[in-house]
C-alpha cells in the first residue's frame, strides 16, 4: 500500500567531526512532519518523527567515501484497524537500521562538482505491544550539484529519495506500506 502525503518536510543536522586521519565520526539528527488528512483510508495519530544516527566516514580516496551508518528512525507504520479492508491506523515506530555505503565527489568545473549517495541498510525487527515490523531492506540514495563559495562553504541542490517497504504485523493481520520519501535536497555545508 502507498501512503502519499499532502505534505512532508525534513530537516537533517549532520556532524562530522574533523579528524587528521581518513576516520572521521559522523552524528546525526533528523526532523520529519507528515500530513496524511487528504487520504481517507488512514487515522493519522503522529504528525512528527525523529532519526538519530551515528557513523563513520572513511575516505577511500579525496573524491570518495566508506559510508557505515546505524542508527534509529521513527516512521509512520500503517496497522489494519479491523473490520474495513481500507481502514488503517498510522503508528509512529522507531526502528533500528544499520547501513554501509558511499559517498562520491565529481568534479565538473573548479567550483562545481556533482555530490552522489548510495546506503543501502537493513532494518531491524521491532516489537511493540501488539504491533510489530517486520525486518526489511531499503536504500537512500542523494543525487546534487555542489557548488562551493570557497575552499569552506558549499551549498548542494538536489534530489534525495529513501526507500524501505515495510511489513507490521497485529492483531487484525499483517499490513503492507511504501514508506520511501523523496523530494529536494538543499544543504549548506560548512567546513572547519
Amino acid at each position: 500500500m502507498e501512503k502519499d502525503s499532502e505534505s512532508y518536510s525534513e530537516f537533517r543536522f549532520k556532524w562530522a567531526l574533523r579528524s587528521s586521519m581518513r576516520f572521521r565520526p559522523i552524528l546525526g539528527l533528523n526532523f520529519k512532519k507528515f500530513d496524511f488528512a487528504e487520504d481517507s483510508r488512514f487515522v493519522q495519530g503522529d504528525h512528527s518523527a525523529f532519526d538519530i544516527y551515528t557513523g563513520a566516514q572513511y575516505a577511500l580516496s579525496r573524491k570518495s567515501n566508506l559510508l557505515l551508518h546505524f542508527g534509529v528512525k521513527q516512521d509512520l507504520f500503517a496497522v489494519h484497524n479491523g473490520g474495513s479492508p481500507t481502514n488503517y491506523s498510522l503508528v509512529r515506530m522507531g526502528i533500528t537500521e544499520l547501513g554501509v555505503g558511499g559517498d562520491f565527489l565529481f568534479d565538473l568545473t573548479k567550483r562545481l562538482s556533482l555530490y552522489v549517495k548510495v546506503l543501502p541498510y537493513f532494518a531491524f525487527s521491532r516489537d511493540v505491544g501488539l504491533i510489530g515490523a517486520e525486518s526489511s531492506f531499503g536504500y537512500q540514495v542523494e543525487v546534487a550539484p555542489r557548488y562551493y563559495f570557497s575552499d569552506t562553504k558549499s551549498l548542494n541542490f538536489g534530489i534525495s529519495f529513501d526507500a524501505g517497504p515495510k511489513t507490521t504485523t497485529s492483531s487484525s493481520g499483517k499490513s503492507e506500506s511504501d514508506n520511501s520519501n523523496g523530494g529536494l535536497l538543499i544543504s549548506y555545508q560548512y567546513q572547519m
